[in-house]
């Protein structure tokens, strides 16, 4: 470990690990700007935990966190790295790895365990271009604002990619999600992305996801974007806590569960130019029921100010009020050639096509979709 060198920013202090295995890092009340970085980013120093508390300006670079369970039956929700208020702390080029569950019982055993990173209380959070794998959850982030996830993949998670609640200024962009590695046998209600208000005092405002791939790949399906509002729906709270300014733009959702894009009671939604396809191979028990297995976008009625405008899916909220406005969708069906939005007539391949490549949902060049400007871009044709 070293300090700074020649050529880092003077205020700057830099500690440089070296390769190897590291115990848990306990930082508390630091005042950066701090950095701590690989010294050789092609042998990256791996730490078995991280506890950061009440600090401010520190960046962590080409580091590994990776789960180690001190003992079986371990309960999975055990963080690697925990943030608890800290302000301005940014992680980049940054692996988060699980590890399976011991010890828990044949339903959990061997299934991914842990959370990566568990934040409380932060003012300023940035992941980007980083790695999130094998977790029970990929990433908690609970009454804190300024959160960033950017280019970074999450993958191999048995019940969550991420969850927020009471969360403000959040922007979620060029992610991807995929390929859980569920436990059918427990009961979880899997999401890619989650919001809720359970055990909240305020909502979640100003909320961007944008640009993200949501592919549930070849493992099972799970919910893509659900964004429950609890005490609204259970007529715990009113009007105070409606979620404000939510938007939902130029996504890909590939997978095999009704709730593609699930908004709760909100005050100001934006969904618009994504595209929901339904993956065949992620159906399990629910591929008997087409409704049950094609994602569709849903906003709960009572919300207000309302857009759901140029998107692909299975199907679409009603406008519910003089604030909402649902138009220029386009519905999308698996199961009859003989009706309106065919896959086939649609894509190039996504019904028999691997669900990994994402080509094979690409708009065909006589699609009904080709130069319309609905659903994600990433999808057009020449893209």
């Amino acid at each position: 470990m070293s300090t700074t060198s020649a050529g880092d920013t003077p205020q700057e202090q830099v500690l440089r690990l070296a390769p190897g295995r590291y115990a848990p890092l306990m930082l508390r009340g630091i005042t950066g700007p701090l950095r701590l970085v690989a010294a050789d980013p092609a042998n990256p120093p791996e730490l078995s935990g991280l506890s950061l508390r009440d600090s401010t300006d520190i960046r962590f670079e080409n580091l590994v966190f990776r789960y180690r369970p001190q003992a079986e039956g371990e309960p999975v929700w055990t963080a690697v790295a925990q943030i608890v208020g800290s302000r301005d702390i940014v992680f980049e080029r940054v692996l988060f790895e699980g590890a399976p569950a011991r010890g828990l019982g044949p339903a959990q055993d061997g299934f991914p365990a842990g959370v990566g990173l568990r934040a409380t209380g932060v003012d300023g959070l940035s992941i980007q271009a980083s790695e999130l794998r094998g977790f029970y959850i990929g990433a908690q982030v609970t009454k804190s604002r300024r959160y960033v996830l950017s280019g970074t993949e999450l993958h191999g998670m048995r019940k969550d990619g991420i969850n927020l609640a009471q969360v403000e200024d959040v922007l979620i962009e060029r992610n991807h999600f995929h390929d859980f590695f569920r436990s059918l046998a427990t009961g979880d209600h899997a999401d890619m992305i989650q919001m809720w208000t359970t055990r909240t005092d305020r909502p979640s405002v100003n909320i961007v996801i944008r640009d993200n791939i949501l592919n549930s790949g070849h493992g099972s399906w799970t919910q893509s974007i659900f964004i429950r509002n609890e005490l609204v729906d259970q007529g715990r709270a009113g009007p105070e806590m409606l979620y404000r300014n939510i938007r939902i733009e130029r996504n890909v959702i590939v997978n095999a569960h009704l709730h593609g894009i699930a908004v709760g009671e909100s005050d100001g939604v934006i969904i618009r130019n994504n595209t929901l396809v339904r993956n065949r191979l992620s159906e399990g028990d629910l591929g008997s029921d087409e409704g049950l297995a094609s994602p569709r976008i849903r906003v709960a009625p009572q919300s207000r100010n309302v857009s759901v405008e140029r998107n692909v899916a299975f199907a679409f909220p009603e406008p519910a009020g003089p604030g909402w406005t649902v138009r220029d969708n386009f519905l999308v069906q698996a199961e009859s050639r003989l009706k309106p939005g065919f896959y086939d007539k649609v894509f190039v391949d996504a019904l028999r096509g691997d669900p990994r490549n994402l080509r094979n949902f690409r708009y065909r060049q006589d699609s009904p979709l080709a130069g319309r400007g609905i659903g994600a871009p990433l999808l057009s044709v020449g893209e």
